[in-house]
């Protein structure tokens, strides 16, 4: 039950702190806004390994440590697969899908793109334009357009300067 409680208060902690920074600092929230939750999402992972390797000998932690690792490696690997073959039709670079195959444009856009639509399309944006939001088709996908716009943009811009892209 030590562990449980201990990730109902860091979650509880972390809520109030999202709030408030939503709240008081919103620059500073649209920054951090993805990686504040994540706080949770660490404790949880690193509270069950604590609890594996408080009741287990050192080699036995480690090992789970490690396995833990490989599979959660594994998982994303695995997503990004999925991700890049219903996203390009590709492998690992190498075309897998049939010529005819039309890749699923939302996994094309980068993740942050997709992050930033659904956080946009649950706020306050959705108030503040919507005559715009109207022109583009309004809800999601009208936001999916508008910042796909923006990432093409960012990405023209950048291979004009001679920046490399992320």
């Amino acid at each position: 039950m030590r562990i449980p409680g201990y990730i109902v208060v860091i979650a509880s902690l972390v809520t109030v702190v999202e709030l408030v920074l939503k709240a008081y600092i919103p620059s500073l929230y649209s920054a951090l806004g993805l990686y504040i939750p994540l706080i949770v999402v660490n404790c949880i992972i690193l509270g069950r390994a604590e609890a594996y390797a408080s009741k287990s000998t050192p080699l036995l932690a480690a090992c789970d440590g490690l396995g833990m690792g490989l599979g959660f490696t594994i998982a994303l690997t695995l997503i990004g697969i999925f991700r890049e073959l219903i996203g390009a039709g590709t492998f690992f670079g190498m075309h897998i899908m049939p010529s005819g195959y039309q890749p699923v444009a939302i996994f094309r856009l980068r993740s942050w793109c997709v992050y930033r639509a659904w956080r946009a399309d649950r706020g306050a944006e959705r108030l503040k334009y919507p005559e715009q939001r109207q022109q583009e088709g309004g809800g999601l996908r009208g936001r999916l357009l508008q910042l796909r716009k923006g990432c093409l943009l960012r990405q023209k811009r950048r291979a004009e300067s001679g920046k490399p892209g992320v």
